[in-house]
């Protein structure tokens, strides 16, 4: 179909973009099939307020093939990272911490051995798995997962917040927002869900979405509050955080349950 790309505005042939990355998908499945096969993933149809089984994946004519090649460059590195991720030893996950501003986190790293030296610091900090470019890959995509769905999602974005959104992912400026990553060190946590926004301030907005393992938080910060945008990435117990069941049980309230996924349920 010819029309007008969401990303980069020109008119091209429009391919059948994933909403959610296909990547998230195949992991899922890959995981189901290894422990127990509901021919399909339990999804919450918001619109019908219905919970099924199904294996239709959400998609919708977004962005050309030029487009799309862009974005699975990174999707190809978020996934290595999702698959080391949830490989690693729940207590490594409990260690790791990271953060784009030294200053801050020397500074929290300080508050627990006040002696240790910023050489020292950098030294800690060069044994962990995360680095500047894989907290740019995390940044990346949690930039492309929110904004497919602003497409198509009410949101609480204005269109200079989604512009920003677009250039960012085009290379053209450097992404203004920050981006809080918890990894969950506690009971296996394997889901995902759609982007969802916390409140309605004008110049201080959230939007959340988790993988599995992963919780990301955008904070668009329209006055700086929080200082120069940053990337923090640390660790979290999902099964003790109350805030991640509030995210994704809230949908969930007064919905119907399907025959299909009543049957799923109770396997």
């Amino acid at each position: 179909m010819l029309g007008k790309c969401k990303l980069c505005k020109e008119t091209k042939e429009l391919k059948d973009s994933h909403v959610i990355p296909k990547l998230i998908y195949r992991y899922m499945r890959k995981h189901q099939d290894t422990t127990n096969n509901l021919n399909g993933l339990l999804t919450l149809d918001s619109k019908k307020k219905q919970i099924d089984v199904t294996q239709r994946q959400w998609q919708d004519k977004l962005f050309c093939k030029d487009c799309e090649l862009l974005l699975s460059k990174n999707e190809t590195k978020f996934a290595r990272i999702l698959r080391d991720i949830n490989l690693m030893k729940k207590e490594e996950l409990a260690k790791e911490c990271y953060s784009t501003d030294d200053a801050q986190l020397f500074e929290e790293l300080r508050r627990a051995k006040p002696d240790v030296s910023f050489s020292e610091y950098k030294q800690i900090k060069d044994l962990g798995y995360f680095n500047n470019e894989k907290a740019e890959t995390l940044k990346y995509f949690s930039a492309s997962y929110v904004l497919r769905q602003l497409y198509l999602l009410e949101n609480l974005l204005s269109q200079e917040e989604v512009s920003m959104l677009e250039h960012y992912l085009l290379g053209r400026c450097k992404g203004d927002f920050n981006l809080i990553v918890n990894l969950n060190y506690g009971q296996e946590f394997k889901a995902f869900c759609s982007s969802l926004p916390i409140d309605k301030l004008d110049d201080f907005k959230h939007y959340n979405f988790i993988v599995p393992e992963m919780w990301f938080h955008l904070i668009f910060d329209k006055n700086n509050k929080l200082g120069p945008c940053k990337v923090i990435i640390q660790p979290d117990d999902f099964l003790k955080n109350k805030v991640i069941f509030q995210l994704l049980s809230t949908p969930y309230i007064g919905a119907s349950t399907t025959k299909k996924a009543k049957k799923a349920l109770e396997k």
